[in-house]
């Protein structure tokens, strides 16, 4: 009897230590890792303002200076310069606006970036300038009539097309 005791024991120790191996090599299982990534890029938007309506004015009478609201949407931290350029691709900000039809007289005027009239509207260098926050940063512009004698031109409308572009 002693002897199957023995036995008994020696073979429950022997499947026990199987059982501990065993448990011992599924707690440890092997692994690796991998990664999400994502890039966002760089971006700008600009909506340009209103028309800019320098009113109507007498001959002889200088209007007053204009002014709109341009707005840039950048990605935060992004650096950006706002140019505009009047159809006549003056990149010193220098337009002019023509009348209608067969009218071919012309009204020069200067973009600028302060409501005095005095800091040109340059491309790119005078202006407009900032870092994107993700929302919508306003810039002013304005419109000064440069023409000091509006008596030599006709009655008209007289009007122009400004390209805004944002350089980021």
């Amino acid at each position: 009897m002693q002897f199957k005791k023995s036995l008994m024991t020696a073979t429950l120790l022997t499947l026990g230590g199987f059982a501990a191996m065993s448990s011992a090599n599924a707690a440890s299982p092997t692994s690796d890792t991998f990664d999400v990534t994502m890039t966002v890029a760089t971006n700008c938007q600009v909506v340009a303002g209103d028309t800019i309506n320098l009113g109507t004015v007498d001959a002889g009478v200088t209007p007053a200076i204009g002014t709109s609201t341009l707005n840039v949407a950048c990605s935060t931290g992004t650096p950006y310069t706002i140019s505009m350029l009047p159809s006549a691709v003056n990149s010193a900000g220098l337009g002019t606006m023509k009348g209608t039809s067969d009218n071919e007289d012309t009204i020069e005027y200067q973009m600028t970036s302060d409501s005095a009239g005095v800091i040109p509207w340059t491309d790119g260098s005078q202006g407009g300038t900032g870092t994107g926050m993700a929302t919508n940063i306003p810039h002013e512009v304005y419109a000064n009539v440069t023409a000091t004698n509006l008596n030599v031109v006709k009655p008209d409308i007289y009007t122009e097309t400004i390209t805004v572009s944002v350089a980021y």
